[in-house]
């Protein structure tokens, strides 16, 4: 089966909610949360994580998790914790990846991708398989 949203794998982007750290932040209304982003200073609003990563944007509870927080609402980022679980959006990865596989995020959109290349900068594994045309799927965050 593919996962095409987030609420196809559960109503949250941490299972480990007690022991989130959270970041207070706006939405920009075109991200949305299981995605990894930035804040900008200027704004305090979330930005694609391009060249930096502040944390993974967490589910609104007065929203259906597969919608973009709308421009200017407050959400969470999570900052993630080594060893931990998190429900995210990935880029389409075109094949079949196992579990374990390396996940980054892209430098050039910020989005959760597969990682291809052994100088890649790893942030994540799989938790499970995935397929061509998975759009959401869990990570285990950290390398080791």
């Amino acid at each position: 089966m593919v996962d095409l949203k987030i609420s196809d794998l559960g109503p949250r982007i941490s299972p480990n909610i007690d022991d989130d750290i959270l970041q207070p932040a706006l939405g920009n209304g075109t991200l949305k949360p299981g995605e990894p982003a930035l804040i900008d200073p200027a704004t305090d609003k979330v930005g694609a994580a391009i060249g930096r990563f502040a944390g993974i944007i967490q589910e609104v509870v007065t929203q259906s998790i597969d919608l973009a927080i709308p421009d200017g609402d407050p959400l969470s980022l999570i900052q993630p914790v080594d060893g931990q679980e998190y429900r995210i959006l990935i880029t389409d990865p075109t094949a079949t990846y196992n579990r374990d596989h390396p996940v980054k995020i892209d430098t050039t959109t910020g989005k959760f991708v597969i990682a291809t290349n052994l100088a890649d900068s790893v942030v994540a594994k799989l938790k499970s398989q995935i397929v061509s045309g998975t759009l959401a799927t869990t990570i285990i965050w950290g390398t080791t």
